[in-house]
C-alpha cells in the first residue's frame, strides 16, 4: 500500500511538471519571438539575395554581413514531418484529459481538424521548400512551449533581453571561430557551411528551463530536469563528431555554456571562486564523514 502511494505521488509530480511545461497562456515576448522567427525565415525562403544578412560565416565581420550576428538565430533550419508529429504527440500526451474529452464529444471534428492541419502543414512546407516549412513549425512549437514557461516567471523584458544577449554572443563566437579556425566551418569536401537556425536559441531556452525546474522529475523520461542538460551537451558533442561541420555542434555547446554561466551567475569571477571553494569544502566534509565509524554498545576494543 505504501509503495502504491509513493508511485502515485511521483506520477502526480511528473504530471504537474508536464502541465507547467505546456502552458498555453500566450506571453507577449514569446509571440514577438515567434513572429520575428517567421518573418526572417520567410525572407530566407523567398529572397535568396538577402540570405547573406541572415547567416554567420568566416567573412561575417566584413560589410554588409555584420547584420548576421544578430539575425542568424531567427532563421528556422530544415526539418521533416516526423519532428512536428512527435512534438504534437508529446503535447497530446500531457494534455490527454482534454484530448480524451474532445474525442468523446466531437470525434469527427477532431479527425477533420487533424487532417486539415496536416494538409496545410504539407502545403506550407512545399511552398517554402527544402523542409523549411516543417522546420519552422517545429521551431515555433518549441519556442512557444519553453518560452511561455520561462517568460511567465522572468517577465517580458528580462526574457527578451536574455534572448538578444544569447543570440548576439553566439553570433560573435561563431564568427570569431570561423575566422580564426576556418576548418571548423568547412565540410570534408571543402564547402563552407554558414551558421544559421533557431536550434541554438531553443537549446538555450531548454537549458534555462532545466535550471528553473531543477530537481523536478520529468514525465516519460523520469529524470530530474537539471540532468537533462547533460543530454543537450551529449547531442552537441554528437553533432560535432558526425555533423557536416564542427562549428555546428560547437554552437549548441556554447548555447548551454553561456546560458549556465549567465543564469547561475558563474560568469562573475568572485561568484565562481566562491562556488569552487564551497565545493572543495563540501568534499572535505564528505571525506571526513566517510572515515567515521560507529561502534555499537556491546563492542569493545581489545
Amino acid at each position: 500500500m505504501r509503495g502504491g502511494s509513493n508511485s502515485g505521488l511521483r506520477w502526480g509530480q511528473m504530471r504537474r511538471s508536464g502541465q507547467e511545461f505546456f502552458r498555453f497562456s500566450l506571453e507577449r515576448g514569446t509571440v514577438a519571438l515567434c513572429a520575428v522567427t517567421t518573418f526572417f525565415t520567410l525572407i530566407y525562403a523567398f529572397a535568396p539575395t538577402w540570405r547573406v544578412y541572415l547567416e554567420v560565416t568566416p567573412l561575417t565581420f566584413g560589410e554588409p554581413t555584420l547584420l548576421g550576428l544578430f539575425t542568424h538565430g531567427f532563421v528556422a533550419g530544415p526539418g521533416g514531418p516526423f519532428g512536428v508529429f512527435f512534438l504534437v504527440a508529446l503535447g497530446a500526451y500531457f494534455m490527454w484529459p482534454s484530448v480524451k474529452r474532445l474525442w468523446r464529444r466531437s470525434r469527427g471534428l477532431l479527425i477533420g481538424f487533424t487532417l486539415c492541419t496536416s494538409l496545410l502543414a504539407y502545403a506550407f512546407d512545399r511552398a517554402l521548400g527544402g523542409g523549411l516549412g516543417f522546420g519552422l513549425l517545429a521551431d515555433l512549437l518549441l519556442l512557444v512551449w519553453f518560452g511561455i514557461s520561462i517568460e511567465s516567471r522572468w517577465g517580458t523584458h528580462r526574457f527578451l533581453a536574455f534572448g538578444a544577449f544569447i543570440l548576439t554572443a553566439l553570433g560573435i563566437a561563431s564568427a570569431l571561430t570561423g575566422w580564426v579556425w576556418p576548418a571548423a566551418a568547412t565540410t570534408a569536401q571543402g564547402f563552407v557551411v554558414p551558421v544559421r537556425g533557431a536550434d541554438p536559441l531553443i537549446t538555450s531556452l531548454m537549458t534555462v528551463w532545466c535550471l528553473m525546474f531543477g530537481r523536478v522529475r520529468l514525465a516519460i523520461l523520469n529524470i530530474e530536469a537539471r540532468k537533462l542538460i547533460w543530454v543537450l551537451v551529449a547531442l552537441g558533442v554528437l553533432d560535432m563528431a558526425f555533423g557536416p561541420t564542427i562549428l555546428g555542434g560547437l554552437v549548441d555547446l556554447w548555447a548551454v555554456l553561456f546560458t549556465v554561466l549567465l543564469v547561475t551567475g558563474l560568469w562573475r569571477p568572485r561568484h565562481l571562486i566562491d562556488r569552487l571553494r564551497l565545493e572543495l569544502l563540501e568534499r572535505r566534509v564528505r571525506r571526513r564523514r566517510s572515515g567515521i565509524h560507529i561502534v555499537k554498545n556491546d563492542e569493545r576494543y581489545h
